[in-house]
């Protein structure tokens, strides 16, 4: 039987002057990458994501991917200049096969405009 679930992911990106490089967090799931530009970053991201969901699904937790990031890494991104992080909102797509054993057959990502509420990000007051 083949089935899709859909899982709301926050991503948060933040460049590091002293590097040079753009650190991305997607904070429900602590999955995380980098890249020289925000679009490297973004889809080494999403190349990270896959690999980790797949392999999750597959040998792991099954489609129960929840493991959100402690408050101590998401300060990190937060304590960023005053024009970064970056937040994003995707929704990513897993077709999975479940019998006869768990297989991922396909994994998308889709720019999502509802903000998942598995990353509290501390509001500015």
């Amino acid at each position: 039987m083949v089935t899709k679930y859909a899982v709301p992911l926050t991503i948060l990106f933040s460049y590091d002057e002293e590097t040079k490089r753009w650190a991305s967090l997607a904070c429900e799931i602590t999955v995380g990458s980098d890249g020289e530009t925000l679009d490297e970053a973004r889809e080494m991201t999403k190349d990270a994501v896959s690999l980790w969901a797949s392999f999750e699904i597959e040998e792991g937790s099954g489609p129960d991917l929840a493991r959100p990031a402690s408050a101590e890494l998401l300060g990190r991104f937060l304590e960023a200049p005053s024009e970064y992080p970056r937040v994003e909102y995707h929704t990513l797509l897993l077709t999975v096969e479940t019998e006869p054993k768990l297989t991922v057959l396909s994994v998308e990502f889709l720019p999502s405009v509802v903000k998942p509420i598995g990353c509290q990000l501390p509001v500015a007051t």
